[in-house]
């Protein structure tokens, strides 16, 4: 719908010999057998405005200024490519040798140095041609038309001619036609004549007739190397979005799409939606795309077009109205320079700067004076000298090379800006606009920005599209106020968006899912505002409900509407702002409801249920530096989380939740900024229970705080006061290792065997015991857990613990329905279907192994979506995490999980409902699979 940023060309398409400039060399050709080609000398860059279209006098009394040849013999000239045959004569009528033609295709090509050597009896040592002749035997571009023989002196023939400019520029495959009744089937030239035709460097010499014998004389060669240098660029889009699906351009020409694909619109062979980018079948050699309401079209290479999608009106060009689920070629067209679609139709813009469009016609929006649909590509009528279109629900709009736009089809809202509503089957001029760079469509308006960076709008204005401050329809180009230093447009079905010269963007109108991304949804924007932390982008697309940038890295972000997909990040989040990855994480810690990372900064952020309500994104700690680790626990009681971190220099610092004195401040007052615990100067590992804190000294021994009725703190009492400052484990020595769930806690020692201490309801100490539950249901002291051996590393969840074994095994005991279901278990038992695990995560009622390969498995409940198996079923034994590779570590919460990637990323998944997953999720919908996590 005209949504991706279309403009103006400003540069000049290399044809011959690849990427090299056409036009460096001083003059090629010999005025005899001996006589050494002139000195090379640069050139400027070729391209419209410029040499291209009006280079200096050339001087030539034998080439008249209403010759077909005058501009390009003027180029020759300009670019330093020919002096003529004598002084004021170019002698356009002479033809041209081989031997002058491989000099003219080596001096195109830069003149480089050749290697290697030719087997040509019949090219001289020394002649001016024999080193171009080298550069072309080394290029393949040439074997000779004998063994031996090089035929420096016969005349290149027309066919000849057609060859060697394929053959420069890389022997491209060829795709499309022809119509030349004079081309010999299956001839050696065949194919490249085609190629020439589809590039707009040749229409023949006379309706149907190419002339393939014909000698080709210098004129001819001039207008060849011209129109070779000079026709256009292609308009390259490498990101389109549909209304509710995108696409994007990967960097080997082959294309992706995500979201809607009800009308095979993503082209995948199938009808199913996609929420993360899915690969286009036999789709190569792509150089732009767009999408229009549920269809989707591709730009190859070679001036061809290949679209997929809805059909219904014949907007993808077959001949046909059957909706197709891959690319398939629109008929009869080649030499394209731009593509574009509409709602129902597509047009595009070909080498000859001229337009062709197909599909529904009903407002007249194809422009070939009807409002009949058309099933193949029909010419727009009056239209020439257009560099690239626009198109909208039901119109279109043409931008031209002298910078004033056309537009044509339904006006019912002003949108075509000719002052009327009055519909127009042909192109009409849009009023007062002259300078245009770059022109976009929406639904029912369009917009233009012109070489001063202003943009204007017209058309329909209901929800503050046109940015003027007001929802009055406009029927002429309104300026938006404020507005300068635009760089690109894209316009959505009721938004629009703009560039900026700083990198930034701006937008405004509909905002009803997010789509301006100011962080807002309630409210349309009658003024451009301005998007919250983009910048460094290269491409703008915008959707129905949904914006996407396409980075100067070459990633993706897109906000908004995502119920289908959309955005293409794996989830239907909707969002707000362009979604900033959290980034550069060293570790992870998550609780009850919470998460936290520390990022290789050594600064710390949260998010979830917290402190100070609830956080969906990750957010900032405020007064801490220096930290090396963090923990996190989750009271069930006060229904609030607690925090602490480990300093680089032995301190510990805790925040949150202190109703039990867990943050070990000597207080039980709640902090909200890192208060130190007290006496505590050695720590080198830190852990959290729901309301006790424990740290790992340098002595080896363990020291807790907090919570004390059921013995959490290990000091060998169960006192109804807590413990608000360090108090020091007993009988415990030469420990590696700690770990708390919710109410105990276990240590791993050298010796690779585990103690803990703590309530012991549910047999989570692990030492073959279940107290009765009207006694004391734990212990004071910690007991060793019961035939267990060789640990490497320990976790504890909510009433669960488990045990990596230096066997790559995993070993659990207690409840809590991780593999049990409700029956206590006090003794380890091991994981099934479990090996080369290297870290475990025990979470509430399900638990989570990383094994070696870097790929998560989890098992246990299941009811939220913890397994990240993208379902809701409960697994006995583990199941693989959905599409999450390269994990370096996973951490679980009571009914979440969240795995660190090696890449320093975080994804999480499970319940979210209080914002634990930190994926920015406004409405906190469970996330069944991995999601990654946002900066607020």
């Amino acid at each position: 719908m005209g949504r991706s940023v279309v403009g103006r060309v400003v540069t000049g398409w290399l044809l011959l010999v690849g990427a090299v400039v056409l036009g460096l060399p001083g003059s090629v050709e010999a005025a005899s057998a001996q006589s050494p080609p002139a000195q090379i000398s640069s050139a400027p860059e070729p391209g419209p405005g410029g040499i291209c279209v009006s280079p200096g006098p050339h001087g030539f009394s034998d080439v008249p200024s209403n010759s077909y040849y005058n501009l390009a013999v003027g180029w020759l000239v300009e670019a330093g490519i020919t002096s003529g045959v004598a002084p004021g004569k170019f002698a356009p009528t002479a033809t041209v040798t081989r031997g002058q033609m491989a000099v003219f295709l080596w001096a195109s090509a830069g003149s480089p140095q050749p290697a290697g050597g030719h087997s040509f009896t019949d090219v001289k040592p020394g002649v001016y041609y024999e080193q171009a002749v080298i550069w072309l035997v080394g290029e393949g571009i040439t074997s000779g038309v004998a063994p031996g023989k090089f035929a420096p002196s016969a005349k290149v023939t027309r066919a000849q001619m057609a060859v060697f400019l394929w053959a420069a520029a890389g022997s491209p495959s060829v795709e499309g036609t022809h119509d030349f009744t004079d081309l010999n089937a299956g001839s050696y030239y065949e194919g490249p004549v085609t190629w020439l035709v589809g590039e707009g460097i040749t229409s023949g010499v006379a309706p149907g007739k190419y002339g393939p014998t014909r000698p080709v004389t210098r004129a001819q060669v001039a207008v060849f190397l011209h129109a070779s240098a000079c026709t256009k660029a292609p308009v390259g889009t490498s990101i389109a979005a549909g209304d509710s699906s995108s696409c994007v351009l990967n960097d080997d020409q082959t294309v992706a799409c995500w979201g809607l694909n009800a009308e095979g619109q993503l082209g995948d062979g199938t009808t199913t939606n996609r929420l993360a980018p899915t690969q286009v079948p036999g789709l190569t050699s792509t150089i732009s795309l767009t999408a229009g309401r549920s269809h989707s079209c591709a730009l190859k290479a070679h001036g061809t077009v290949a679209c997929w999608g809805s059909n219904d009106s014949g907007q993808l060009g077959d001949g046909t109205t059957t909706n197709r689920l891959e690319p398939t070629l629109v008929l009869g067209l080649s030499g394209v320079l731009a593509i574009d679609a509409g709602d129902s139709h597509t047009c595009a813009v070909k080498r000859d700067a001229k337009v062709a469009c197909w599909g529904f016609n009903y407002y007249g929006q194809l422009g070939d004076g009807t409002t009949t649909n058309r099933l193949t590509p029909t010419p727009v009528v009056g239209l020439s000298g257009v560099s690239a279109t626009a198109l909208g629900s039901g119109h279109s709009c043409a931008l031209k090379d002298d910078g004033q736009v056309a537009c044509w089809g339904g006006n019912y809202n002003g949108q075509l800006g000719d002052g009327t509503t009055t519909s127009r089957l042909t192109p009409t001029p849009v009023a007062g606009l002259t300078e245009v760079l770059t022109i976009a469509a929406g639904a029912r308006h369009s917009c233009a920005l012109n070489v001063e960076g202003t943009v204007a709008c017209w058309g329909d204005n209901d929800r503050g599209q046109l940015g003027d401050g007001t929802t009055a329809e406009s029927l002429t180009p309104t300026p938006l106020a404020g507005m300068s230093g635009m760089t690109g447009l894209a316009l959505g079905s009721q938004h629009s968006c703009a560039s900026k010269q700083n990198g930034g963007m701006a937008c405004w109108g509909d905002n009803g899912f997010g789509q301006i991304g100011d962080g807002t949804w309630t409210n349309d924007r009658l003024t451009p505002a301005t998007v919250v932390g983009l910048s460094e982008f290269s491409e703008l697309t915008a959707g129905e409900s949904h914006s996407c940038v396409l980075k100067i890295d070459g990633t993706k972000v897109c906000w908004g509407g995502n119920e289908f997909g959309q955005l293409g990040e794996g989830t239907t989040i909707f969002r707000l702002k362009p979604p900033v990855w959290l980034t550069g994480v060293a570790s992870i810690a998550t609780a009850g409801h919470q998460s936290c990372a520390l990022k290789i900064n050594s600064t710390v952020a949260c998010w979830g249920s917290g402190t100070l309500g609830v956080e969906r994104a990750a957010v900032p700690i405020d007064g801490l530096s220096g930290v090396t680790a963090i923990t996190a626990g989750w009271s069930s009681m006060s229904q609030l989380a607690h925090f602490c971190a480990l300093i680089d220099n032995g301190a510990v610092a805790c925040w949150g939740d202190n109703n039990w004195g867990q943050l070990g401040d000597g207080s039980q007052i709640k902090k909200w900024t890192p208060s130190l615990v007290v006496g505590l100067s050695d720590a080198t590992a830190i852990t959290a229970g729901e309301s006790h804190s424990c740290a790992l000294k340098e002595t080896g021994t363990v020291a807790c705080w907090g919570l004390n009725d059921g013995g959490h703190i290990g000091d060998g009492t169960y006192a109804t006061s807590p413990r608000l400052t360090a108090t020091s484990v007993v009988t415990l020595s030469d420990v590696r290792a700690i770990t708390a769930g919710s109410d105990h806690t276990c240590a791993l020692k050298a010796t690779g065997t585990v103690a803990c201490w703590g309530l012991n309801q549910n047999g989570q100490l692990g030492n073959g015991t279940i107290p009765d539950p009207v006694g004391v249901s734990g212990s004071g002291t910690p007991v060793s857990v019961s035939g267990l051996s060789g640990v490497t590393m320990i976790d504890a969840g909510r009433n669960q613990t488990c045990a990596v074994l230096d066997t790559g095994t995993v070993e659990c005991w207690g409840t809590s329905g991780s593999i049990f279901g409700s029956t206590p278990v006090p003794e380890p038992v091991p994981v099934i279907n479990l090996t080369g695990a290297t870290s475990v995560a025990a979470g509430g009622n399900h638990s989570c192994a990383l094994q070696g390969d870097g790929n998560p498995a989890c098992w246990g409940w299941n009811g939220d979506g913890q397994l990240g198996d993208g379902s809701t079923n409960p697994r006995s034994v583990p199941a693989p995490v959905d599409a999450l590779h390269g994990v370096q570590s996973i951490d679980s919460g009571i009914d979440h999980s969240c795995a660190l990637k090696v890449d320093g990323s975080v994804a999480c998944w499970g319940n979210n409902l209080w914002g634990q997953l930190g994926v920015g999720d406004l409405w906190g919908s469970p996330q069944w699979s991995p999601t990654l996590a946002v900066e607020s």
